[in-house]
């Protein structure tokens, strides 16, 4: 990309790439298309799949960087910066984005302070975002997780009183605990990594699960990575985890040592495999539609699938690994009936869940070889 005479790399961000592998990218990067005006620096950027700057689409620009992207299923974009200006209007560190990058001026989170590391959106246009923040009106409630209403408010039916504890780890820039990433559980919980010790008191080293009411649940207790000194530093981290289609759960991250509760190996290092739960059974409470009803071919296949549906309004489709967990997901276009879906995922069975505009729910079975 930095090839192209058009485009300068500076301040990095997130990028989301669309099924035909053309991207969007965000940050803070130098455009010089003099041609179409797109000159000095801008946030959301796209390309083509072949890496040059996408001169057919408008390229968006603010006071600041735009760290975090996430697509919504409605293919709007959730949007995460330090600036307070974007395309001329007035932003918070949080807003939301058309799928042009046109600004969502339905869209008001409050957030007046702080970032999002992660956004996880869901099929009913809430989503979860862990990081730290401060919202307008509450200049000392420092959040670590929000789950956000369509409108950008704080989703009521939610509990926001945790108390992340940093226990020996270091408290870096006085900011306290730090979550990296939030990822569903089952349908019924969400699972969240990061930089703690303590969650409510109970012990959770960098890894825990709440149910969607907020609440803790008894998953990793007393769990966890243990900590080594980095620079002068404690440290202990989760980045992150990753439940494969055969029930494998994988952690990684910064430490010296696992704790499953019960055994500790002091030698773990990175990257750890545990046993993962069996949360096979909330996949598809639903029975499977029909093939005349959600036609996928060739199925099994190498992970490019067509998808034969008529639609008549905008849908989503998204592929859920064993674990009820959405590995990919795409908008699919009204009144196209042949859709191509590119997964690019690991051998396994997955469930095609798609969700139509008149509330219809249609599932099927697709295999990766």
């Amino acid at each position: 990309m930095s090839d192209d005479a058009l485009f300068s790399s500076l301040q990095g961000g997130e990028y989301h790439v669309y099924p035909d592998g053309s991207i969007v990218m965000s940050g803070l990067h130098n455009l010089d298309d003099t041609a179409r005006g797109f000159v000095g620096l801008y946030n959301l950027i796209w390309f083509t799949n072949t890496g040059h700057l996408d001169t057919t689409k408008t390229h968006r620009k603010g006071n600041g960087a735009i760290y975090e992207i996430e697509q919504q299923p409605d293919g709007k974009f959730l949007c995460s910066g330090t600036g307070t200006v974007y395309d001329g209007q007035p932003v918070r560190n949080v807003f939301r984005v058309h799928p042009d990058g046109a600004l969502d001026t339905t869209f008001d989170s409050g957030i007046t302070w702080g970032r999002a590391n992660v956004f996880m959106p869901l099929a009913d246009g809430r989503a979860y975002m862990v990081g730290i923040s401060r919202r307008e009106g509450f200049p000392d409630d420092t959040l670590r997780i929000v789950r956000l209403l369509p409108n950008g408010a704080l989703d009521d039916s939610f509990n926001y009183q945790h108390a992340f504890g940093l226990g020996e780890l270091e408290n870096a820039l006085g900011l306290g605990a730090t979550i990296l990433n939030v990822q569903p559980w089952g349908t019924d919980a969400i699972l969240l990594t990061g930089e703690f010790q303590f969650v409510n008191g109970a012990v959770r080293r960098g890894i825990c699960v709440l149910d969607t009411t907020g609440q803790l649940r008894p998953e990793f207790d007393g769990a966890g990575v243990n900590t080594f000194v980095y620079q002068n530093t404690i440290t202990g981290v989760v980045a992150g985890t990753f439940l494969t289609p055969d029930n494998m759960l994988y952690v990684y991250g910064a430490y010296h040592g696992y704790t499953d509760g019960t055994t500790n190996d002091p030698d773990q290092r990175f990257i750890t495999r545990l046993n993962g739960p069996d949360l096979t059974t909330g996949v598809a409470p639903e029975p499977l539609n029909t093939e005349a009803e959600l036609r996928v071919h060739p199925n099994p296949g190498t992970g490019a699938f067509v998808l034969e549906l008529l639609l008549d309004g905008l849908a989503t489709a998204q592929l859920l690994d064993a674990s009820g967990r959405v590995v990919h997901s795409q908008v699919l276009t009204s009144g196209t009936e042949r859709h191509n879906l590119h997964t690019g995922l690991l051998p396994g069975a997955y469930v095609l869940r798609v969700r139509t505009a008149d509330g219809r729910t249609l599932r099927g079975k697709v295999v990766v070889e």
